[in-house]
Order: C-alpha cells, then sequence, then structure tokens
C-alpha cells in the first residue's frame, strides 16, 4: 500500500457501517428436525457446522425477531466467550436462527464483508474487546460499546483488492493442504 494510499484511510465508528443485531434471548423449543438453531458451538474453523446443531419448529422460525435470523451476506460471530471467530454467510448457506450468544453484521455499503471480517481477527479488534472485557468472568461483546469500536477504513476498492488477495491467499493455501494430504498418503504407501 502506497503512502497516499495510507492517507486516505478514516476510522469509523462500527455503527456507522454495519447494523448490529444480536440472536434469540430466550431458549426456544427445540425439535428432532426443522430449521437449525445455532450458538457459539456451531462455529469453528471460520466456517458454520450444522453437523449437531439443534433445531426449531418452521413456526417458531417464522416468529423469531430480525435479530435471530441471520442472512446470506452477513457477519457472523460469537460474541460471550471466545469473542469474535467472524463467518460470512455464503450463497446457499441454509436459513437457520442464533442465540443470543451469535451476533451479526448487516453490512452497509462503505464496508466489505471479508475486509470486515479480517477486522474482527486483528490485532485493532482484540485492543478494543480487550479494553472493555479485562477482568471479566464471562466476557461478552456488548453491543453499547461494540458498536462504538473504532474500524480502519480505506476506501472501497482498496478494501475490495485486500479481499480478493485473501481470497487468493486461500485458495493457495488449501491447494497446499490438499498436495500435502496426497503425499502424505503416497508416503505412507511406500
Amino acid at each position: 500500500m502506497t503512502s497516499g494510499a495510507l492517507a486516505t484511510i478514516e476510522h469509523r465508528k462500527l455503527e456507522e457501517l454495519v447494523t448490529v443485531r444480536l440472536g434469540l434471548t430466550h431458549t426456544p423449543l427445540y425439535t428432532d428436525s426443522g430449521k437449525p438453531f445455532l450458538s457459539i458451538k456451531d462455529i469453528s474453523g471460520g466456517s458454520i457446522r450444522f453437523e449437531n446443531c439443534k433445531f426449531i419448529s418452521e413456526e417458531e422460525f417464522r416468529s423469531l425477531p430480525i435479530g435471530a435470523k441471520p442472512s446470506v451476506g452477513d457477519l457472523l460471530f460469537c460474541r460471550v466467550g471466545t469473542m469474535g471467530k467472524p463467518v460470512i454467510i455464503e450463497e446457499g448457506t441454509p436459513e437457520f436462527g442464533t442465540f443470543v450468544s451469535l451476533g451479526h453484521f448487516k453490512i452497509g455499503p462503505e464496508v466489505n464483508a471479508h475486509f470486515l471480517k479480517a477486522w474482527m481477527e486483528s490485532e485493532s479488534f482484540n485492543v478494543q474487546v480487550q479494553k472493555h472485557v479485562a477482568g471479566a468472568s464471562q466476557p461478552n461483546l456488548n453491543t453499547g460499546w461494540l458498536k462504538q469500536f473504532m474500524v480502519p477504513l480505506p476506501p472501497l476498492a482498496l478494501q475490495q483488492e485486500f479481499a480478493d488477495f485473501v481470497s487468493q491467499v486461500d485458495k493457495l493455501r488449501f491447494e497446499a493442504c490438499y498436495a500435502m494430504y496426497f503425499l502424505c498418503a503416497a508416503f505412507t504407501l511406500l
């Protein structure tokens, strides 16, 4: 990034860039099938895991408040215990509801979801979290102060460049892991 590009970085409050929403604050009636209902345990390794999630009825899902129903393009995150762990809800993800231990951001037009995800995984985010939760026995991302977090915000074109770069790195990482898997498998056959 050039020094001219650095000069264009603003610092904006998170609430100016996204709408912060929280999951359901009470335990719903679980069913054996229906719509997935997620909590922290269902977010792992940068993805949403539906294998061991709970379910609620279609009727209960329809009655959930909008904050408990993230949608494609939203940034889902853990707000209690292990904080952050952001996941972008990708196209093709089934509809689901969330418990209050999860929150999500409705992304505004001035920020790229992949850029915001990277910010949530950065030291800049972590320092702001630690400032508010230091000493807490059960830390949580309180939406009152979360909305006030300052986000270093380059122009949207640079955010997109960053997102494209991260995507390429992720693709290369996957290919390297895939190649390593086959190398190890071949080695065990010797």
